[in-house]
């Protein structure tokens, strides 16, 4: 039975080549694209971050009262880093592209000013060097990931200690990630990362005594066994304290939003939203 369908299919198709031809590459281009599909959703969504306990972390935005996203100021930042109970960390990242000259030519890689503890909420090592820390980091300091320490560089093994032109600034590498730790922020790889002391210093990426200056992204990481909704209330009083005792605030009343970045069991992220005033997780 199965002979005689096989010798009619085969007739079938020689008879007609060049539709038989036609069938075996769609089949076979839609087989690549349903495995290359998969391949990015599952990269971008269902894969942990190469963290330290990634179902730990949350990222955290603010929402005004008209529903527009926005990114905490740097004093808000540092209030909860000093007041929330319930955290054991926050930290930020501001993202630009200042130029970088390579002996060969100028680039533009995605360098993130971080705060100094970025490193340490993340539970990140470098592979070469050394990271900055906590109240450890320096204007002029430099991180490089592997990627780009690889392609820009060579792999260059005597690349800690040398000194590379970013922006006007001349910053110093002093170590190198490991592989496959490029950021938090799914679909953006970055390349550079340098302590909020080059991000203010050297770099000028912000100011952090303007309370109207919001391009800071939050990540947050909750102590072990505290829910969304309690970290959600300890933010809230944070920033409730900081209103009541007359702190200059944004032009808006705001509503901070978070979300998890390290685990996604599906493409739609979990939410959550603070404020300034109030806090609301969803």
């Amino acid at each position: 039975m199965f002979l005689r369908d096989f010798l009619l299919a085969w007739r079938k198709l020689v008879r007609r080549p060049g539709a038989a031809l036609l069938a075996v590459i769609s089949l076979a281009l839609a087989i690549g694209f349903s495995t290359a599909a998969f391949s990015v959703v599952d990269a971008y969504y269902w894969r942990a971050l190469p963290v330290k306990d990634p179902g730990r972390l949350a990222d955290a935005m603010v929402r005004d009262r008209e529903g527009r996203l926005d990114g905490l100021n740097w004093a808000e930042v540092q209030a909860i880093r000093q007041q929330a109970r319930t955290l054991d960390g926050i930290t930020v990242q501001n993202r630009q592209g200042p130029m970088v000259k390579l002996p060969d030519r100028d680039d533009f890689p995605i360098t993130a000013g971080v705060s100094d503890n970025f490193f340490d909420v993340l539970g990140v090592q470098a592979a070469m060097g050394r990271v900055f820390h906590a109240n450890a980091g320096a204007d002029g300091q430099l991180v490089l990931t592997d990627r780009y320490w690889r392609t820009a560089f060579g792999g260059d093994s005597a690349i800690c200690g040398r000194t590379i032109s970013v922006g006007r600034a001349a910053l110093t590498v002093i170590g190198v990630l490991p592989p496959g730790f490029s950021g938090t922020m799914r679909g953006i790889a970055v390349d550079l990362f340098v302590p909020h002391q080059t991000m203010f210093g050297s770099l000028r990426m912000g100011s952090p005594a303007d309370p109207k200056d919001t391009q800071y992204e939050a990540l947050t990481r909750l102590k072990p066994g505290v829910t969304l909704e309690a970290a959600r209330l300890d933010m809230d009083q944070v920033l409730r304290r900081r209103e009541a005792a007359g702190s200059p605030t944004s032009r808006d009343a705001r509503r901070p939003f978070s979300r998890s970045p390290a685990r996604r069991p599906s493409p739609k992220p979990r939410p959550a939203t603070f404020s300034r005033g109030s806090c609301c997780w969803s």
